[in-house]
């Protein structure tokens, strides 16, 4: 007896979500494994419903990780959400400010930042976010980076 088309394609959705749910589960216990990252992301792209991974990078990223972890985790999860995401600029921004939340010397996540507030004109918003980033940092040479950065943006409004 044959099995018709959509038997079929519920049997490969079923296995695509296990695939996911245990890709999941190993993110649970290491963040920084980049192959169930790898299974998660394949998993997505043949359920097509990536909001379980946008939230797992989410959750991944957290103080203590590493600069070069946390990097690396953040590159990586801004990329996949630029691919699933991509007409949402809302959650690439509140991806990054938590990027910069958790790792305030991100310089790649607030030139993204700056970026996406920049075309879209939200100069109040870029500010703030320098403004937290300024929040308690000493006077050196990453301060007066920021500080003529800020007033680069100030003067554009």
């Amino acid at each position: 007896m044959k099995r018709d088309a959509t038997t079929r394609s519920a049997d490969s959705d079923t296995v695509s979500s296990e695939k996911l749910k245990a890709a999941l589960k190993k993110l649970e216990s290491k963040p920084t494994d980049s192959q169930a990252w790898d299974e998660a992301e394949a998993a997505v792209a043949e359920v097509q419903k990536p909001d379980e991974v946008a939230a797992a990078y989410r959750k991944a990223l957290v103080p203590g990780l590493g600069t070069e972890a946390m990097a690396t985790l953040g590159q990586r999860g801004l990329r996949f959400l630029e691919e699933w995401y991509a007409g949402e600029t809302a959650v690439l921004v509140d991806f990054l400010e938590l990027v910069l939340k958790v790792d305030g010397t991100a310089d790649w996540a607030l030139e993204r930042l700056t970026i996406l507030r920049s075309v879209n004109q939200q100069w109040n918003e870029l500010l703030a976010a320098f403004d937290r980033l300024l929040e308690g940092l000493p006077d050196g040479p990453r301060r007066r980076r920021l500080l003529r950065d800020a007033a680069a943006v100030a003067r554009s409004v």
